[in-house]
């Protein structure tokens, strides 16, 4: 019994932090709990564990111990089970609370809904497989018994688990999509979704296994093994990026443009969320660290797509395609599609890009730290991030001045000027009133600044 009391405290240290880690209101409702009820209960517990001991200390090991398990006893998977159940019944309650039903009372624990639900997905997927675990080992255990009380008990146990794990992983699922539904979907999230998917193909079989005794151990990993055959294959088979490009409700641009070619579908309407970004900004005269992170992400997001449709062009342009070996499907879709609106995907985009820098220059912002923000501190898991490449000054307002010069359809007003323009940022300041004003109103008169 003692060594039973010893695997249950561990069960409950390893999935007690799994949880607490899943969600922070559990985890505030558990100090909570220590801080009133626990710390006033050590005697109570010392005594209830001494009758235990005394009571069962003399209780024989039933004859019926064997099978591949024999060094564990009967005990040794229920006691851990009972407790760990009681320890779901306590989570599922919170999330019964507050994840499923309504989201208001959550503000009394000094959180917000987005954090609420952000975390914990994989924690929950991790405490599910471990608790698969356990009712594998529950099962074997259950078939080697011969005590009918025994069998029973655990069976029952098992079941009840199995059924907590289930809830466990709707409340997952529940984080998750309501996760993307706000922020949107991306290729780890939809690689959780079928991991989920293959844990609750686990989870059934690991309750027919619990039940059914022709469904034999041989029996469970052929399924197992045909079920992670199939999710493997449709995971191949499944256009990913093309899901996330059509299904996110708030797409990230930023993202879905560094993506392949499969979410070419979403690169027009990123044209007009663009336009929709960049348009309140164009007559202000200043920008918070916010509006300029929001510009930037705005900006790179186009550079990155006036990249793919140039490398497109040079690849698939007649006479160009080095081999047949080099054709690619999504990527001749895309180029078709970049054709059939070729002045969306090259007057409009370089107009865009062009009233970033008009922003820029009428705020006499700085991007450089909002850049390097998105550049280091931003990571995409399974997405590679690249970036296009940019001249050192294409943030600041001598690149600025540069670009501008370059696309104006007065350039030869300002040819004589053009070293001028090409000032330092401090230099270019402190002439705000005469050398930015006639370059403002020198540009202001083309047709992708108006």
């Amino acid at each position: 019994m003692v060594r039973s009391s010893l695997l249950a405290l561990v069960v409950l240290l390893i999935f007690g932090r799994l949880l607490i880690e899943a969600d922070p209101i559990f985890a505030q409702s558990l100090d909570g709990f220590k801080g009133t009820f626990l710390n006033r209960s050590i005697i109570t517990l010392l005594l209830m564990a001494a009758f235990v001991f005394l009571t069962t200390i003399k209780v024989k090991e039933s004859k019926d111990e064997a099978g591949p398990l024999k060094a564990l006893h009967f005990f040794d998977f229920a006691l851990p089970a009972l407790v760990l159940e009681i320890l779901f019944l306590g989570f599922i309650f919170i999330q019964a609370k507050y994840l499923f039903g309504a989201n208001e009372s959550i503000v009394n624990f000094d959180i917000t809904y987005s954090d609420y639900v952000r975390k914990g997905f994989i924690e929950l997927l991790v405490t599910s497989l471990l608790g698969a675990l356990l009712s594998y080992g529950m099962t074997l255990k259950s078939h080697a018994l011969e005590l009918k009380k025994h069998v029973n008990a655990l069976k029952g146990l098992n079941l009840f688990l199995i059924l907590e794990l289930f809830v466990i992983l709707a409340s997952a699922l529940q984080r998750d999509l309501i996760y993307m539904d706000v922020y949107g979907l991306t290729r780890i999230r939809f690689i959780g979704l079928f991991l989920l998917a293959w844990i609750a193909g686990l989870l059934f079989a690991m309750g027919i296994f619990s039940i059914w005794k022709r469904f034999t151990e041989h029996r469970l990993f052929t399924s197992l093994f045909l079920l992670s055959f199939l999710g493997f294959f449709a995971l191949n088979m499944v256009n990913i990026d093309g899901w996330i490009a059509q299904a996110s409700k708030n797409k990230d641009y930023f993202y879905i443009n560094h993506l392949s070619t499969d979410a070419a579908n979403a690169w027009e309407d990123s044209l007009e969320h663009a336009q929709s970004t960049l348009s309140p900004f164009i007559s202000n005269t200043s920008l918070t660290d916010e509006e300029k992170q929001t510009i930037v992400d705005t900006q790179i997001s186009l550079l990155t797509l006036q990249e793919k449709v140039t490398n497109l062009e040079g690849k698939y342009a007649p006479d160009t395609l080095s081999s047949w070996t080099a054709w690619n499907a999504s990527e001749w879709k895309a180029f078709q599609k970049i054709n059939e609106k070729p002045q969306l995907y090259h007057e409009q985009l370089s107009c865009l890009l062009t009233q970033v820098d008009q922003i820029q220059l009428n705020t006499f912002s700085d991007f450089k730290p909002q850049r390097n923000k998105r550049f280091y501190e931003y990571e995409y898991p399974l997405t590679k991030i690249e970036y296009p490449e940019i001249r050192e000054d294409d943030y600041d307002l001598s690149g600025v001045t540069r670009r501008l010069f370059n696309v104006s359809s007065m350039a030869e007003e300002v040819q004589a000027s053009y070293n001028t323009l090409a000032l330092s940022n401090q230099e270019i300041q402190k002439d705000e009133h005469g050398l930015i004003q006639k370059l403002k109103d020198t540009f202001s008169s083309t047709p992708c600044l108006q």
